[in-house]
């Protein structure tokens, strides 16, 4: 049973969540692939990841292996894919550690029920939670946020690098508190902190939007000064144009009042 269970969150559940991040990355990048190579880039993941330990590491790597998906499966520029790899694993991870957070404050108010059934359920309904929360901020980001694109791509790093320190401190963080476990005398495995990891897990949330949010009214400064510095262009070329106009108008004024007095002198001899 216990190897069941293994495999099924390994292969399964580790399936259903990369193709899951995959399918979004795809359509924040705003490219369009065939189905089949959903399953490839999943089964090439898992096959990678198996021999990899968790952590930091395995999480470094996973955001390495969405990346590479995109600039090679996609054809997306580099900077973007990697942007947006970190975008979405980092969103991932913080909607497990939301819904675990939850999951683990109510846990202890059942340890008088069958725990199979119970750790059951919770892994199930913890997998479908999270995957829900992740998946209403990945279409929040490729509604709203999916247009980095338009401005110069070295820029990219002034939200690149906030964002994944959010990720690897909230990696480390949640590896240090949950590793960090006291049984009760039922044998049931309590988690500490659990409501300081919710609100942490939340702020660190919360902050990604807030770096978004900040990033691309950024980016809408930036396109309003390029649009006012060709405007002013613009309007130096027209008071120019205006002014060569004028001059050519007085000279040819000059040169009709000089024929027309050439005409009189004409007629009067």
């Amino acid at each position: 049973m216990v190897v069941l269970h293994d495999f099924f969150n390994m292969y399964f559940m580790g399936s259903v969540e990369i193709i899951f991040g995959f399918y979004f990355f795809v359509r924040i990048l705003n490219k369009k692939i065939r189905f089949y190579f959903y399953l490839l880039f999943a089964v090439c993941v898992v096959g990678i990841i198996h021999f990899i330990p968790s952590g930091i590491v395995g999480l470094g790597l996973f955001v390495l292996l969405l990346a590479a998906g995109g600039i090679l499966i996609c054809h997306a520029d580099g900077k973007l894919s990697v942007l947006y790899a970190i975008l979405v694993v980092g969103m991932m991870q913080l909607s497990y550690g939301i819904v675990k957070s939850l999951l683990s404050m109510f846990y202890p108010m059942l340890s008088f029920w069958d725990q199979h059934i119970v750790g059951t359920a919770f892994m199930l309904s913890g997998y479908i939670a999270s995957l829900t929360l992740a998946g209403i901020c990945y279409h929040i980001v490729w509604k709203y946020f999916s247009n980095f694109e338009a401005v110069e791509k070295q820029y990219l790093f002034l939200l690149l690098i906030p964002i994944l320190m959010i990720c690897i401190m909230d990696e480390y963080i949640n590896s240090f508190i949950y590793g960090s476990v006291v049984t009760d005398v039922n044998g049931v495995t309590v988690y500490t902190n659990h409501y300081q990891m919710l609100i942490m897990q939340l702020l660190g949330m919360i902050s990604m939007f807030c770096i978004l949010y900040a990033y691309k009214k950024l980016l809408m400064n930036f396109l309003l000064s390029t649009e006012l510095s060709l405007l002013e262009q613009e309007e130096h070329s027209m008071n120019q144009y205006v002014e060569e106009a004028k001059a050519h108008y007085e000279k040819t004024k000059s040169l009709r009042h000089d024929l027309k007095n050439d005409i009189g002198v004409i007629k009067n001899v």
